[in-house]
């Protein structure tokens, strides 16, 4: 098998100081940022013009200005060395990808989300293109073994890091809730606020520097294919002394992290490592053993620390997959309380359930309410704009007239469900607030009958994706503009199924490939889906055969792992700025590792 020349001079570093800098800092920053909102964001958000964020805004800052930066290097790299672009039919579905990432932002609605992202998570147009920018680049610089190393030093520290912060967290020392802590990521003008700063995450929870759990499932199942990889396969008893500890940690983190979609990845990464390595595993099944018992081990401490927790989760898993996959009719239970219809007709709400029909009449700014055509008397007060209806019938009711100094509105709340309205040109409308109001129709929803608490309401949340979808078949609604477009205001989707609470936005669909297709659309994610198919063909025609002896194979085999336990990771999670730039930058490497190992002469593939 051809090995990587070795031929990099020692400055050589500095072109791919911004990579590198990427792989290790962009998961790893965590600053305060007090960014003011759009309208739309604050009608969409929490209802504040501001928001205090910690975890995305820089993120995306250090993303792409070290992308100009790696632009730049690179040229100049290529122009000193004299070496010409790779060519590369990856470059195809990459053009298509970025191009309808620019239509879909140019055509927007809300067109600085679009470019910018939403609030909280921040890949817009600019992150979307960053990604596919270090793709490219790491495609065409990574040449030799001293090359990689650029890339696998900074995310090894930087996993390692995270790990450590990820572990005391696990164990209920949260390095961000002590003082000095709270020192590092608050800007000299907000440092009066170390005392009062908390984050509400409960016991025995994982966060690290990324902010959501499914995020660290997602970062660790990448992290812990690669070390698994190299550990079983390296023989350099050294390099598996130090790549066994952080192979562990990162395991730890991932359960730790009680993140399903992370298992479930790991867990095919792992069934595929086997397959891939079938002719070595009686070689190295010392190791393989060795290993897997420390691994389980580790698992039962993080289940007993957590009360069984892990155990917990992974009966979840297990229910969930099988809820999925069943093709079992869901029959409903006559008895249960729903809400059959809400509709408007001009100043009347009509609320439907299998218990009552609530009919609010608003006339002269006043509210009346009825149960069919029998008027019903209530209390009102108006300190806190608490309305009681007095027919017992209707105790479950919890109403309020609020007023947010732009729209007077009623507030309705069945038991944790709560949504509002207001009169608009004499009309019924939900309101979404910040003055944005909204039809009142039933949202559409396709497929998950009867499944919709899948995945921690993954199954509703779908069901309302997928009509969505469908409207963006050639052009999206606009990078990072999902939550303007999910039905937020569905009542009664939410309390019909208990999936959702009112109260939380969904500004994501929890899965990475209904996201792409809904905010650039399906062309866009056709281009997605032709990047990482093509990458896992070549991967699996280059390893499948491969006597994987030298590290530069191990290392690619590896990679080639950690995409595809992200990639099935994304049926659950999204793609994030926390970890997304580590996944294309790695696609990069491995399609570059593979050219490498294609060529007979030392020199990526033509």
């Amino acid at each position: 098998m051809n090995k990587l020349v070795n031929k990099q001079k020692s400055k050589d570093w500095v072109y791919f100081f911004p990579i590198s800098i990427i792989l290790f800092l962009v998961p790893l920053i965590v600053l305060l940022k007090v960014k003011e909102l759009t309208p739309i964001e604050i009608a969409y958000w929490k209802g504040t013009d501001t928001n205090a964020d910690f975890f995305a805004y820089y993120k995306m800052v250090i993303l792409i200005v070290f992308t100009v930066l790696s632009m730049v290097s690179t040229y100049l790299y290529l122009k000193k060395e004299n070496i010409k672009i790779i060519k590369s039919y990856f470059y195809i579905p990459m053009g298509i990808y970025a191009i309808f990432i620019i239509l879909s932002t140019l055509t927007a609605e809300y067109k600085k989300v679009a470019f910018w992202g939403f609030v909280d998570r921040y890949e817009g147009m600019l992150s979307l293109l960053s990604y596919l920018t270090i793709m490219f680049i790491t495609i065409n610089l990574i040449k030799d073994k001293k090359s990689l190393k650029f890339i696998l030093y900074p995310l090894l520290i930087s996993a390692i890091i995270l790990g450590a912060i990820g572990a005391f967290q696990y164990l209920g020392y949260d390095f961000f809730q002590t003082s000095f802590g709270k020192s590092l990521i608050l800007p000299s003008k907000y440092k009066s606020m170390v005392e009062q700063l908390k984050f509400n995450f409960g016991k025995n929870t994982i966060y690290s520097t990324l902010y959501n759990t499914n995020y660290v499932g997602s970062y660790m199942a990448i992290i812990f294919s690669i070390t698994l990889t190299m550990l079983i396969l390296i023989k350099d008893r050294r390099k598996k002394l130090i790549l066994a500890p952080i192979t562990l940690l990162t395991f730890l983190n991932l359960v730790g992290s009680n993140s399903r979609g992370g298992m479930l990845g790991t867990a095919m990464g792992i069934l595929v490592l086997m397959v891939m390595i079938r002719k070595e595993i009686l070689k190295h099944y010392k190791i393989i053993i060795i290993g897997l018992i420390i691994l389980i081990l580790g698992g039962k401490y993080i289940d007993k620390i957590s009360e069984g927790r892990l155990t917990r989760q992974i009966t979840k898993l297990k229910v969930d997959i099988v809820k999925l996959v069943s093709k079992e009719e869901i029959v409903e239970d006559p008895n249960e309380y729903k809400i059959k219809e809400i509709f408007a007709e001009d100043n009347v709400l009509n609320i439907v359930t299998t218990a009552e029909s609530l009919k609010v009449v608003v006339e002269d700014d006043h509210y009346l309410f009825y149960d069919g055509d029998n008027y019903l008397d209530i209390e009102f007060n108006s300190e806190d704009g608490v309305i009681k209806i007095l027919d017992e019938r209707y105790t479950q009711y919890a109403m309020r007239l609020l007023s947010d100094g732009i729209v007077s509105y009623l507030e309705l709340s069945l038991g944790i469900y709560k949504t509002r309205f207001t009169v608009e040109d004499n009309l019924f409308k939900y309101y979404q607030g910040n003055g944005f109001t909204k039809e009142i129709k039933e949202a559409i929803s396709y497929g998950f009958k009867g499944k919709e608490t899948l995945g921690s309401g993954r199954g509703y949340i779908w069901s309302r994706s997928l009509p969505i979808l469908k409207e963006n078949m050639i052009l999206g609604n606009g990078p990072d503009t999902y939550a303007i477009y999910f039905p937020q205001e569905d009542f009664i989707g939410r309390l019909n199924t208990r999936s959702i609470p009112y109260g939380t936005v969904v500004d994501k669909p929890h899965n990475l490939y209904i996201q792409i297709g809904i905010n650039t659309g399906v062309i866009s994610l056709i281009g997605f889906l032709s990047i990482v198919i093509m990458y896992l063909v070549q991967s699996i025609r280059t390893y499948f055969k491969n006597n994987l002896e030298d590290e530069i194979e191990i290392v690619g085999l590896g990679i080639f792992v950690a995409v595809l336990s992200y990639l099935v990771a994304g049926i659950f999670n999204d793609s994030a700025v926390a970890v997304a730039p580590v996944f294309w930058i790695l696609i990069g490497t491995g399609i570059a590792i593979n050219y490498n190992l294609k060529s007979n002469d030392n020199e990526l593939a033509k």
